[in-house]
């Protein structure tokens, strides 16, 4: 069972720094759908908060009838109601009349009344997995006070080794916490040509220099490399991977084919949160 799973946030909007095609064409999506299918990639993300990505999913449900769908809720804004009435747009809009997971997509918005109303659409059947997208070791450890919560979606590259410096994999396990890691390529940023980056992400030129001459030494691609990685944490159980077209997808595919042990992954290890966090690149 492949751990790859198939993120959609660039079927709704124009998404990631290396994207130069804009938001993906529906037709494009389709030939994703099945190709995901060919290669039993059966877990999907998406969330109410990336464009048309679920309307499109929504249009293509016969292409979906085996997958499961992990989707997140707005920002609440103190209103708990949206819990539920964004989480009722979401099941309309994806046609479906249950999900695999549902996440709070904004980790402020965890308190003990949120998870009592994910509790509630769990109870009643309409999701399996409860949980949360967070972006920080703080809110990891926030996250882990609710026994309720059975899924968390974590950041997680070859820049952005964290998680593995820490305990909070481990704390998560023991849990029994389904993880799901997003960011691997945060963005696209890590198959950018090294000179060719602002100077915002001069830090990271030297990784970027070093991963490029690894794959080079070792005739395999970037993408093999970052995927190997993903695949060399035992305690990931999904990793969300974004593509724009098909071809992409089956490069993927290929890609997680390829042979990457001896790698010293710590090499590639970057502590500054300006970089690993997108939110803070201010239009890089």
């Amino acid at each position: 069972m492949t751990k790859l799973m198939l993120g959609t946030v660039q079927f709704g909007l124009d998404y990631g720094i290396s994207n130069k095609s804009g938001q993906t064409a529906r037709d494009e999506v389709e030939k994703i759908l099945k190709n995901a299918k060919e290669n039993a990639v059966d877990y999907l993300d998406t969330a109410r908060g990336y464009g048309e990505s679920e309307q499109i999913l929504g249009s293509l449900s016969e292409l979906m009838t085996e997958s499961k769908v992990v989707t997140k809720v707005s920002s609440l804004e103190g209103d708990l109601d949206k819990i539920n009435t964004s989480f009722k747009h979401s099941l309309k809009d994806l046609r479906v009349e249950s999900v695999h997971g549902l996440l709070l997509h904004d980790p402020s918005d965890l308190n003990d009344k949120s998870v009592q109303e994910l509790v509630k659409l769990k109870e009643k059947g309409k999701v399996s997995k409860i949980g949360v997208s967070v972006y920080s070791l703080d809110e990891i450890d926030n996250a882990l006070k609710f026994d309720d919560l059975d899924l968390i979606q974590v950041p997680m590259n070859i820049l952005d080794q964290r998680l593995l410096k820490s305990n909070h994999l481990k704390k998560m396990k023991e849990k029994k916490i389904e993880i799901h890691v997003r960011s691997l390529f945060l963005q696209g940023l890590l198959f950018m040509n090294p000179g060719e980056v602002s100077s915002f992400f001069k830090p990271i030129q030297k990784q970027l220099t070093r991963l490029n001459e690894e794959a080079k030494k070792r005739e395999i691609s970037v993408l093999s490399i970052l995927l190997g990685f993903a695949k060399s944490i035992t305690e990931i159980d999904k990793f969300v991977v974004g593509v724009n077209t098909s071809e992409q997808f089956l490069q993927i595919i290929e890609a997680l084919k390829e042979e990457t042990t001896g790698i010293n992954y710590g090499e590639y290890s970057c502590a500054n949160e300006n970089i690993l966090n997108p939110a803070k690149w201010n239009n890089q």
